[in-house]
């Protein structure tokens, strides 16, 4: 019982020894309103409250962050050191319990999908539909490829949609769908009069790609390599939906997969023509260990391959 009593007495006196968010408060409208009496306002207490605040402040660090000037009120350098690091802090506070409190009603029966640089497809209005009929609410991460992985095992996403091979050790994989690459154009780019594209015919275009790292499985493994050709000039632009404008503006062409440019060319928006060779991928949903916390994993991969389907 000593013991405690001691302890405590030991850890009061420490806290005493810092000052309290309320402290810095203050501290912040003195330096922002000027005046003690326009500082106690702005933190509806009186001016006597707000003295005693102040005084408490200097009494628990042992300095002082006040100076009396005449009948103003100014901060010690130590003052001022404290309310430009403070600033920062609390901007940082305020930010962090914003954030808490939406994450807050937005969880529950939650998952977070992440795209990565395929960022527009048909199905997703259906997605939504269909995890809402089970009471899910999907949120979309948008991140980069390498980052992707990441994201899932350090448990700031449940799931990932892509069509490369890459799920995390641990991590479980369904293949949802077998897609193949295809060529894009503007409707009126000559190439839109080709039947089907050879290698060789992308040679003299600006070519738009979302990586210059050549990746495994895709057009340059798949297509220019078998070949010996490569576009003569490649530009990157690291978004599939922004990548798809700039070919529907007719200013590139590009090679993609079929899933991820469905909508623009059903639209009329882009023309897309198939390869003169294989070039076959298969998307596929990696999720996180525990899914089944929110819905089975089998009644997920059921819903995403019925989107893939009805669209």
């Amino acid at each position: 019982m000593e013991i405690k009593l001691i302890f405590k007495a030991l850890t009061d006196r420490i806290s005493n020894m810092f000052i309290e968010r309320h402290h810095i408060r203050l501290l912040l409208d003195l330096a922002r309103l000027g005046s003690l009496s326009r500082a106690a306002g702005a933190q509806n207490i009186t001016q006597s409250a707000a003295s005693q605040r102040l005084h408490e402040a200097e009494r628990r660090l042992g300095i002082a962050l006040t100076s009396k000037q005449g009948r103003s009120l100014t901060l010690t350098e130590a003052g001022q050191h404290l309310v430009a690091k403070a600033q920062k802090a609390e901007h940082i506070l305020v930010t962090a319990e914003s954030e808490a409190l939406w994450i807050a009603r937005a969880s529950g029966r939650r998952l977070r999908l992440i795209l990565t640089v395929f960022d527009r497809f048909d199905f997703l209005p259906q997605l939504v539909s269909m995890l809402s009929t089970q009471d899910i609410t999907l949120s979309i991460l948008r991140n980069d490829v390498d980052q992707a992985g990441t994201l899932l095992s350090d448990g700031f996403a449940d799931l990932l949609l892509t069509p490369a091979p890459m799920a995390p050790l641990g991590f479980s994989s369904y293949t949802l769908f077998r897609d193949q690459l295809v060529g894009v154009c503007a409707p009126d780019h000559p190439l839109a009069n080709h039947h089907i594209l050879q290698p060789k015919t992308f040679i003299p275009e600006r070519y738009l790609t979302y990586s210059d790292q050549p990746g495994s499985g895709f057009e340059y493994e798949q297509f220019f390599q078998p070949a010996g050709v490569m576009p003569g000039r490649v530009e990157r632009i690291e978004s599939v939906a922004m990548l798809t404008d700039v070919v529907a503006s007719g200013h590139g062409v590009s090679i993609l997969p079929a899933l991820a440019t469905r909508a623009d060319a059903d639209a009329g928006r882009i023309v897309s023509r198939p390869l003169s060779e294989s070039t076959r991928l298969e998307w596929s949903l990696i999720y996180r260990p525990g899914i089944d916390e929110i819905i089975t994993a089998m009644k997920l991969v059921d819903i995403f391959r019925e989107c893939f389907q009805k669209q």
